[in-house]
């Protein structure tokens, strides 16, 4: 036990560094999850032995740690909740009824194309527009135009399997966040309440001791 607080220390130093220097391999979930409830074991054992061991210096060390980690924890969940928010994966799936309009409404036949191709680029549905003669036409798509649908389709192929991964990502750490809370926590009540009725007996064949 005399070594646990140092030991502590040791791994609470360990998972930081390898979170600065060695990140992909401390989140895997074989990695964190044992690592950080090892650490909310040993936090407050520390806390609790070296506060009954009048050693307060010592034990404040693992208070503010423990602060330090729930704040870490909740600030990293709320950038990558901002990261995913900022993702627009589906912007361009929805059709631009505006934009639409302007094939049937627009006078100018070369903006009724321009914006066809705009449309076939972000759904890849080549529209008809209204000629001047009244009559339907269909754009013939160019490679060019296949080029921006493909690249478009891509991305936001991308970018929802990042918003995917992203959520997965803040479940893993609310999860992280409860489990450290509530082992800690947990922990310490236990603890106080287990030594509580050792005290009392201590205090009173101190007491009684002391009668003549």
């Amino acid at each position: 036990m005399k070594l646990l607080p140092f030991i502590t220390l040791l791994l609470w130093f360990a998972i930081a560094f390898c979170y600065l220097f060695f990140r992909d391999f401390l989140l895997q979930p074989y990695i964190k999850f044992p690592v950080l409830i090892a650490l909310s074991i040993f936090m407050p054992v520390c806390l609790w032995e070296l506060t009954t061991k009048k050693n307060r210096i010592y034990a404040s060390v693992f208070a503010v740690l423990f602060i330090f980690n729930i704040a870490f924890l909740s600030f990293h969940a709320y950038r990558t909740y901002a990261y995913v928010a900022s993702l627009e994966p589906y912007k361009n799936q929805i059709l631009d009824r505006k934009l639409a309009q302007v094939l049937t409404s627009e006078k100018n036949e070369a903006s009724k194309i321009k914006v066809a191709k705009t449309l076939f680029a972000t759904h890849g549905v080549a529209l008809s527009y209204k000629s001047e003669d009244g009559k339907a036409k269909a754009i013939i798509p160019s490679n060019e135009d296949e080029i921006a649908y493909y690249t478009n389709k891509m991305n936001n192929t991308r970018i929802s399997l990042a918003k995917k991964w992203g959520m997965i990502a803040i479940d893993e750490t609310l999860i992280l966040l409860a489990i450290h809370v509530l082992v800690f926590s947990g922990l310490l009540c236990f603890l106080v309440i287990y030594e509580r009725p050792k005290n009392l007996n201590a205090a009173q064949k101190s007491i009684t001791n002391r009668i003549p």
